[in-house]
């Protein structure tokens, strides 16, 4: 058993790696679809679809260590990216990736 942050950052590696993962993005998809059937939510599938893309955009730009101390898992002082450097990135991203630009 090792400390809270390497067992995160072994975790968080293996998540960016399985989101990575075009098959696993699909099933990940479909699942959101089912939830979608059981909440009142308007334009759920594509709020959602929206939501998870820019959540997994951020996210495989990251190592486990970063993500980690990102949620407060790790010590900042020793990952690579900053939560200014993860603002930065995210401003690239579109609000509302779902709509597209006409």
């Amino acid at each position: 058993v090792g400390d809270t942050c390497s067992e995160c950052s072994t975790v968080a590696d293996e998540l960016i790696t399985l989101l990575k993962n075009d098959e696993v993005d699909s099933l990940i998809k479909e699942a959101i679809g089912e939830v979608c059937t059981i909440l009142p939510i308007s334009d759920c599938k594509s709020t959602l679809d929206g939501y998870f893309d820019q959540i997994v955009a951020l996210i495989k730009n990251l190592d486990g260590k970063t993500l980690c101390s990102l949620i407060g898992l790790c010590d900042s002082n020793s990952v690579r990216a900053t939560r200014a450097d993860l603002k930065e990135y995210s401003e690239d991203i579109p609000t509302h990736p779902w709509e597209s630009e006409d």
